[in-house]
């Protein structure tokens, strides 16, 4: 089977944003995990929440999609060069040519109990 070339990529966690600061808090052995401060939680335990979600605003053409989740999907886009990477290989390669692979995440847990 022939290598897939990843010709950029990027994260975002409770550790950081970006690949810089996620690799910087790996190497300093940094959790991000913090008391769970949900209304609802009775459970004394910890969550990874990554910071500023709740700050962003959801770009216009989506605002009938604005949810947690989503602005995280944004916040990791914007990094790295990410939306600039993705859009060039398009342009290069054709948007029938070019993919785009995502972790999951949790984002929604709270809105999805309160439900």
């Amino acid at each position: 089977m022939k290598p897939l070339l990843l010709s950029h990529f990027t994260s975002i966690s409770c550790i950081g944003r970006g690949l810089g600061q996620n690799l910087d808090a790996l190497r300093q052995c940094r959790s991000g995990l913090k008391r769970c401060d949900f209304d609802t939680a009775e459970l004394d335990t910890y969550i990874g929440e990554v910071a500023g979600v709740d700050d962003v605003a959801i770009r216009s053409d989506l605002r009938d999609f604005d949810c947690r989740n989503n602005r995280l999907l944004q916040m990791t886009l914007e990094q790295d060069g990410f939306a600039d990477a993705v859009t060039a290989a398009a342009q290069k390669y054709g948007h029938d040519r070019v993919g785009v692979f995502l972790g999951t995440s949790t984002a929604g847990v709270l809105q999805t109990e309160l439900a």
